[in-house]
């Protein structure tokens, strides 16, 4: 069975070529374009990846990864962040202690690929 994998990516144009580089790799991409709906996903369906948008609405990405690192299922799973920028870094916030990996814009989809399989594979 293919892994399945959240991606909650405001823009829908990104968020589709996501989902469609994960698909053709044999995975299972769960579309949401905000917090909200990427939480309702997760908690329907236990991912195996989180891949987040640094700026999501409703619930943004850093308090999507606080409640979901709440809850059993996804104490460990690894999240990934999406930016098209890379000074999105709050003042005192070590990245490092949340972040499993980073994914900048323009999309590179054999590097998305690269980072998934490290991860899930």
């Amino acid at each position: 069975m293919a892994a399945p994998i959240l991606v909650a990516v405001r823009s829908p144009e990104i968020r589709s070529d996501i989902c469609e580089t994960l698909i053709q790799a044999g995975y299972q991409a769960h579309p949401a374009g905000d917090g909200l709906h990427a939480l309702q996903l997760a908690q329907a369906t236990e991912m195996k990846l989180v891949i987040a948008d640094a700026q999501l609405r409703h619930i943004g990405s850093h308090s999507l990864l606080d409640v979901l690192r709440r809850m059993p299922e996804y104490c460990f799973t690894p999240f990934v962040l999406f930016s098209d920028t890379p000074e999105i870094l709050r003042p005192n916030e070590d990245p490092t202690v949340l972040i499993s990996a980073w994914l900048f814009s323009p999309l590179d989809r054999e590097h998305l690929i690269a980072t998934v399989s490290c991860f899930v594979d």
